[in-house]
């Protein structure tokens, strides 16, 4: 880096005062703004440092001057009286103690001008080096822009390319500006590789594909669309003499010049040394806010004033790289979210108001939104994007806002990009919503009146609560038509939607893939794929299976349905629907031959040996793998254990290695055995034999006898005892005359695994894999209108959706049919194209054939007063590839290169950049003047040609109404007429495809925002969003009976037998019954016609906590037997309280204040309370209950973090607090134990009579409440005067908040932060004195980090330091999978359901599922999970990283995840540190396992005795 000592001033004399340094800059400013020109050099000049001089030369300056202008609106200036030092510009540049030149310096690549530069014209920056030296000098030209390239920009970030030369294969970087020719490119690349011009031919290489030849010499690499760090393909042709001259980088002996040198000549443009980066600086963005934040500086003077307006004249603008291809960066699976983003971000409506101030109609008191938090992070993240520049931008402080406000969000897990999208918009509106108090409007049914006049109230009454830009653009309205069966009763309401998501009508035919075996070996397995009705039957399958693999007159197929290498069913009914066999299952179809005698069927299972990894000590076990087999045997002929030798010797022969043939004639003792090989003479020829005829008939082979080994085969006998049969091949086997078929399993071992090609055994095929859309189903399109028509045919309501008749005064089935009424500007349509299977979301890759340029709605919209065509033009979708679990996001967007240019950089430059008002009017209707689409990939942006938009990956469409006078379709022709590339027109005639009953609606088709119509049926669905993406059909699955028996079900009384008998050991039974049951799932019964579905299946978790989270509320059942205690709070509330709550909590939760006020609280309680209680026991050598310690405290810190009030349970006299403690204690016990009365009838006549635990319940019930209303009370009457921190006090800022709701607040969180902290302390404390390595290795981690910051023993932790921490929280996390403080959580079907696992789910049943079970699953932790293990909780670099919170629910997940986790993991850890590194805790009777209390909370049934022992001479002693 350059540094040069400063000159007093440029002639020598004495030094100028500040006041004349400012005029003197003032006028040469002036004078070289008039006379800039293309070519003209800026400097780059810290912020930091000009800051610094602006406020030297204004120290003097009090008075404001009356000139107009505005000064400095980009300086955060503060008066200085301090001379500046010298110009010190390292903290724009890499590798600022570099020695060289300032040829060849690189800036960082995320500068910012107005906040990290400004730029200088050269006169001014050659003033201010000879006042002040240093440097290095950052010089950039100024080249011209815009329409009609009059306008100048300084080009901060010239083109930085890869030059690949081939065929060598060499790399070299180089800086070039977009304004240089291709020419002089062919030139540079010449230089730097030592090669002829005539040798060289150039590529764009972007994406490593050969894209154009850059053979055009005089066209300009901008014009070239060249991007930033592309690679270009430098390609060498032979010489002359046939040698091969690939070039090579010059060396210091081939001319002379250094290593070094050529390094820094290959950043050096061409035309000029100074210009050595570049691109287009400045942002609208920046510049705002700093305006906004110098306008209020009391400091700000007249002088200043008129400097800036001396650069703001000046006709040169900054420019970038084409504002708005800008890309993002994925940071892990984050493609869903960057594709939604981006075609938000190019909505040309928002991107005009989110780069205006939209502050001021930020709604920060909406308790629906995000209190302008999210509407700031998106506004922020379009102003990069829309900034000058190419450099990809991480969305990092985004996705944190994003997974603060949606948890569902949070992590790294793939998400639907749509229901992103659809919490964006609906986020995005409720905190910009510029109706501050929403006044109830209630909307009437038409009875009669005109359409138009009731559509207009309903959208005035919307209009009233809802008015936004997203509203202003999004929203449209659609008619809503019930028409009762019975009485012809109809009901017409007006609803708004935010977008149209569309069904995609399913084809009549389905194809389905079988493997198909030979039972006597005469052939290897084949896969064969058939087309079948899509609602067929078994017949149809096989039928078409018979056909396809030319099945013989004398043989037949043997249908089977094989899960985890066992046989799941036989599908042996023909009328069995084939809508049961899902798409991701495996279907067996065996042949068999047809036979006149009795058969039994042979199973043949295969198993081989599995132990535990690493263990050679441990038990080894054999487990099943590969494809079962089947054969027949006669029941009239005696069968010996040979027979069967030799039986499964044919069906195993076509899978024999050739050496392991040719090792047959090799004899072992007592080893012969029939021969095997004439089953491969029937490859051949004639029809499939039985093959036991051959090998039964002691008289016909004999003389071919062959020896073999022996198979180590086991027969299963029907007392489950196993035969070996590979002793005694003479002995017969008994056969049942009651059975049908015989089981027997050979076991491979790792001899037997080298004689056999046992992989065809292996990766079956499923019934169906989703792929690429192939040629076929693009020649035959489904139009987009096709499936606009599908939503909007009339069609009844499903029976759990039925509408209440007025007339009638009874629900019924009604018909409904949508009308669209009113359409908005910006009209986006969801493409519905997931569906579920048993085990995962399947994808429909239908090609849908939507338009692009006129997409005419006319005759769609019901309202005939609206004359004006509704034409639309595509300008964005997204897309999606592959399947869900690896599938990737990406988006087309439609950009006009001229037009972001001019909206992200019309900017007026002089020292600094203010934007012109003129260059910014109607820049967005540009947008639509090019045809120019592009592909955004997260961070690679490349041109697409229009034709490439239309795929099947097609997702979510964004289109554009066209204005009136702009609705002429391309090519002249009508949009009403136009084909559109289907074959169908619009409301033309059109096979309507499938039937009703062949077809399922849901009730995402639309999202409708803050209706107030009440309740209405949803037409062909259920209540649930998440339906949409449940396979087509799943509404016409009758209830199938649960096949798992893990719960033993007795007649009538059905599981509850065997619930009463584990009552004691709940949690463990439960973990049995997860472990033996497919799937991990299990469905139940109790008398009362009570069902339910228990699952440990993190699949059907995540389905039911996000994917289909509406349809698994709590239900109105389980809030009744809690609401006497928690009332309507948080955590016993669902629908619209529930969210009202969630968000007001989120946004406290999430504050600075509150995490401080909590920490304050925690250290202040452990160094007051809890350090001086160990103290004392370690002294006395007292045996203390620790759980009760840890409750006492807990309950401390919760009542002050919640209420501000101290109980004072732990060290004190707990006057008032012992009572209310207790109090929580008996309540939480008592209603926990009215989910174990047998029926709710029980503890409800308890209730109604007042006795018995309901009355100890009543009264300790009382004592809660009031003591919550009096605090509340003194609370609501100090509001004015005291400001607390607590929660309560936070909720108390909304008005609205009634006594009684802010009481059920307290007890929730009251009951939430005691019972859950104690619990888990207790649990981790326990496990930490058996493992004593574990307390050692948290013990080190303190001590590392208290040395790191200098802190001594007894000082507490700072909310920094706790984040430093890895193994504790490691420790803290796995305690918690063993021992969650809620080990069990209870939903409700609101409607008939099915799980990913293929588990039917009854409307009206529970469905429970257990983090406790969960946590005791090898195939979720692996062997080792039933042990304590934190090393499980880091990665290879000792990080702690957090696991899928669908397979740890500790902590919840999806909308209802824990939004305390974050402080219940500070809270623990200032406990843990605080205490184990003063203090060992022994705990009495360490053999003995502590018996879990099953209760709400994981407690210790008979607390945790234990003796306490100060630690001495350091942490480790």
């Amino acid at each position: 880096m350059e540094v040069t000592v400063a000159c007093n001033n440029s002639s020598g004399g004495a030094q100028l005062t500040p006041e004349e340094e400012r005029v003197l800059i003032r006028d040469i400013a002036i004078t070289s703004e008039s006379n800039s020109k293309e070519g003209d050099s800026f400097y780059l000049i810290t912020q930091r440092w000009w800051q610094h001089w602006i406020g030297y030369v204004n120290q003097d300056q009090t008075n404001v001057t009356n000139d107009g202008s505005s000064m400095l609106e980009n300086c955060d200036t503060i008066s200085s009286s301090k001379r500046p030092p010298s110009i010190d510009n390292s903290d724009l540049i890499y590798d600022a103690n570099s020695e060289e030149s300032n040829v060849g310096i690189e800036i960082h690549d995320t500068l910012l001008e107005g906040r990290d530069y400004v730029l200088l014209p050269q006169e001014v920056w050659n003033q201010l080096y000879s006042w002040y030296g240093g440097g290095p000098a950052l010089a950039r030209k100024v080249i011209s822009s815009g329409l009609s390239q009059t306008e100048f920009a300084v080009e901060v970030y010239p083109l930085r390319l890869q030059l690949l030369v081939m065929p060598k294969g060499d790399r070299f970087a180089i800086r070039i500006s977009k304004k240089e020719t291709i020419g002089e490119l062919h030139k540079r690349a010449c230089e730097i590789f030592d090669l002829n011009l005539e040798q060289v031919c150039i590529w764009d290489y972007y994406g490593h594909r050969k894209h154009a030849l850059m053979n055009d010499m005089d066209k300009t690499l901008d014009d070239a669309n060249l991007q930033m760090d592309q690679d270009i393909l430098v390609e060498v042709h032979n010489n002359a003499n046939g040698t091969a001259s690939s070039g090579s980088i010059r060396s210091a002996q081939g001319n002379g010049s250094t290593v070094k040198e050529a390094s820094s000549f290959l950043l050096e443009p061409s035309k000029s040394s100074l210009s050595i980066a570049g691109g287009l600086s400045a942002s609208k963005g920046a510049s705002r806010g700093s305006s906004t934040e110098l306008s209020q500086s009391p400091n700000l003077t007249s002088q200043s004033r008129e400097l800036d307006n001396t650069y703001g004249i000046s006709t040169v603008t900054t420019r970038g790289s084409s504002g708005g291809l800008i890309g993002l960066q994925n940071l892990g699976n984050t493609c869903f979210m960057n594709s939604a983003i981006q075609c938000l971000v190019h909505t040309s409506e928002f991107a005009k108001y989110f780069r205006e101030d939209y502050h001021q109609e930020i709604n920060w008191q909406n308790p629906l939104g995000m209190v302008g938090e999210l509407a700031l992070a998106f506004g922020e993240l379009l102003r990069r994007l829309w900034a000058p520049g190419r450099t990809a931008i991480a969305p990092r402080q985004f996705k944190m806002k994003l997974a603060r406000f949606a948890p569902q969000f949070s992590g790294y897990n793939q998400h639907d990009s749509q229901e992103l999208l659809a919490f964006l918009l609906d986020g995005l509106h409720e905190d910009l919503n510029r109706v501050k108090h929403k006044p109830y409007k209630k909307s009437k049914d038409a009875d009669g009146r005109p359409d138009e006049e009731v559509a207009d109230e309903y959208w005035a009454n919307h209009i009233a609560r809802n008015d936004s830009i997203i509203v202003d653009v999004c929203q449209g309205q659609y008619k809503s038509t019930l028409v009762c069966p019975e009485c012809n009763k109809i009901s017409v309401t007006f609803d708004p939607f935010m977008y149209l998501s569309l069904p995609l009508q399913s084809t009549t035919t389905r194809s389905m893939t079988v493997t198909v075996f030979t039972c006597d070996g005469s052939a290897l397995p084949f896969p064969c794929t058939v087309t079948i009705p899509k609602q067929g039957r078994c017949r149809d399958l096989i039928n078409a299976l018979s056909s396809a693999c030319s099945l013989k007159n004398n043989e037949e197929l043997k249908l089977a349905e094989v899960r985890n290498h066992l046989f799941q069913r036989f599908l042996e009914d023909p009328l069995i629907s084939l809508s049961t066999v899902k798409d991701d299952d495996h279907l067996i179809a065996y042949k068999i031959p047809k036979s006149l005698k009795k058969t039994l069927l042979l199973r043949l299972i295969h198993r081989r040996q599995e132990q535990e990894t690493g263990d050679t000590q441990a038990a080894q076990w054999w487990k099943p793998f590969g494809t079962p087999l089947v054969s027949l045997i006669s029941r009239d002929d005696v069968i010996t254990r040979g027979d069967i030798q030799t039986l499964v010797h044919k069906m195993l022969s076509p899978l024999l290695r050739s050496e392991s043939l040719r090792q047959a004639d090799t004899p072992e003792p007592c080893s012969s055995l029939a021969a095997s090989d004439t089953c491969r003479d029937n490859s051949s020829g004639g029809a499939c034999t039985n093959p036991l005829s051959n090998s039964m008939n002691k008289d016909s082979s004999s003389s071919k006898a062959v020896t073999l080994f022996k198979l180590p085969l086991q027969l299963v006998e029907e007392s489950n005892a196993c035969i070996d049969l590979s002793v005694g091949e003479e002995k017969a086997v008994k056969l049942s005359s009651t059975s049908t078929s015989i089981l027997v399993y050979v076991d491979w071992s790792q001899e037997l695994l080298e004689k056999y090609d046992t992989h065809y055994l292996e990766n079956l095929p499923e019934v169906l894999k989703y792929g690429p859309v192939n040629k076929k189903a693009r020649t035959e399109p489904l139009s987009l209108y096709t499936c606009l028509e599908a939503f909007l045919r009339e069609e009844p309501l499903v029976p759990e959706d039925m509408w209440y008749c007025p007339k009638c005064k009874e629900r019924r089935q009604a018909s409904k049919k949508l009308d669209l009424w009113r359409l908005p500007e910006v009209l986006v349509i969801h493409l519905k194209r997931f569906s579920y299977s048993r085990s995962m979301k399947h994808k429909l890759e239908t090609f849908v054939n939507f338009p692009i340029h006129d997409f005419d709605l006319t005759n769609y919209v019901a309202n005939k007063n609206n004359t004006q065509r509704q034409l639309y033009e595509l300008y964005a979708l997204t897309n999606h590839y592959g399947g869900m679990g690896s599938g990737h996001y990406t988006a087309h967007i439609k950009v006009s290169i001229e037009g972001t240019d001019n909206m992200c950089t019309s900017y007026k430059i002089g020292v600094h950049l203010v934007l012109l008002a003129s260059s910014d009017i109607n820049v967005f209707d540009k947008l639509l003047d090019e045809n120019r689409w592009y592909n955004f990939d997260d961070t690679h942006i490349s041109p697409i040609n229009e034709e490439d938009v239309k795929s099947a990956a097609a997702y979510v469409l964004f289109y554009r109404r066209v204005k009136t006078g702009d609705a002429i379709s391309n090519g002249g022709k009508s949009g009403a007429g136009r084909n559109n590339g289907s074959s169908l027109n619009p409301k033309g005639d059109r096979k309507t495809g499938l039937p009703f009953s062949d077809r399922k609606l849901d009730s995402q088709a639309l999202f409708c925002v803050n209706t107030n119509t009440g309740h209405r049926g949803r037409r062909g669905a259920s209540n649930s969003k998440a339906n949409s993406i449940k396979r087509e059909e799943t509404s016409l699955l009758v209830p199938k009976k649960p096949t798992n028996k893990a719960f033993k079900s007795y007649p009538i009384l059905g599981a509850l037998p065997e619930f009463l008998g584990n009552y004691h050991r709940y949690l463990d039974w439960i973990t049995e019954i997860a472990i033996n049951s497919p799937g991990n799932t299990a469905v139940f019964h109790f008398p009362g016609n009570i069902h339910g579905v228990f699952s440990a299946n993190p699949s059907n978790v995540e389905y039911v906590l996000k994917t289909n989270f509406e349809n698994y509320p709590k239900g109105d059942e389980f809030v009744s037997y809690l609401e006497d205690f928690f009332g309507r709070g948080i955590f016993n509330s669902d629908g619209e309280a529930w969210k009202v709550q969630r968000k007001t909590a989120i946004h406290e939760f999430s504050t600075k204040s509150l995490r401080t006020f909590v920490v304050d609280k925690v250290q202040v309680g452990i160094s007051t309370r809890l350090v001086p209680i160990l103290a004392k026991a370690s002294k006395t050598m007292q045996v203390l209950d620790f759980q009760d310690v840890l409750e006492r405290f807990s309950f401390d810190i919760i009542c002050k973090v919640v209420l501000n009030f101290d109980p004072d349970c732990l060290g004190g006299d707990a006057t008032g607090g012992e009572k209310l403690m207790r109090a929580f204690e008996d309540s939480s016990g008592i209603i926990f134990e009215r989910f174990l009365t047998v029926a709710p009838l029980q503890w409800k006549f308890l209730k109604f009579l007042n006795i018995g635990s309901e009355r100890r319940l009543k009264r300790s019930i009382r004592i809660v409440h009031e003591f919550a209303d009096k605090l509340i009370s003194s609370k609501l009457e100090a509001k004015g005067i005291n400001k607390d921190e607590d929660l309560v006090s936070r909720f108390m800022v909304n008005h609205e908040n009634s006594p009684e709701f802010l009481r059920d607040i307290l007890t929730n969180f009251l009951f939430a932060g005691r019972e859950s902290l104690s619990a888990s302390l207790t649990w981790f404390f326990w496990l930490l004195s058996l493992h004593p390595d574990v307390e050692t290795n948290i013990l080190k981690e303190l001590e590392t980090i208290r040395a790191r910051n200098g802190k001594k023993i007894g000082e507490m932790y700072s909310f920094e330091e706790l984040r430093e921490m890895n193994y504790l929280p490691a420790a803290i996390s796995e305690s918690l999978r063993l021992y969650p403080p809620v080990p069990s959580e209870l939903k409700t079907c609101k409607s008939d359901d099915t799980l990913p696992d293929g588990t039917f789910v009854g409307k009206g049943w529970s469905m429970e599922f257990s983090a406790y079970a969960m946590a005791r699953l090898e195939n979720l932790w692996g062997k080792n999970c039933n042990e304590f293990v934190p090393e499980r909780w880091l990665d290879e670099n000792g990080t702690y990283r957090q696991e899928s919170p669908f397979k740890y629910p500790v902590f919840l997940a999806g909308p209802r995840m824990c939004i305390g986790k974050d402080m219940a993991f500070i809270q623990m850890k200032s406990v843990v540190a605080s205490t184990i590194e003063r203090f060992k805790i022994d705990m009495h009777n360490k053999e003995k396992p502590p018996e879990p209390k099953f209760s709400m909370i994981l407690r210790m049934k008979d607390g945790m005795k234990v003796t306490v022992k100060e630690r001495s001479g350091g942490m480790m002693g």
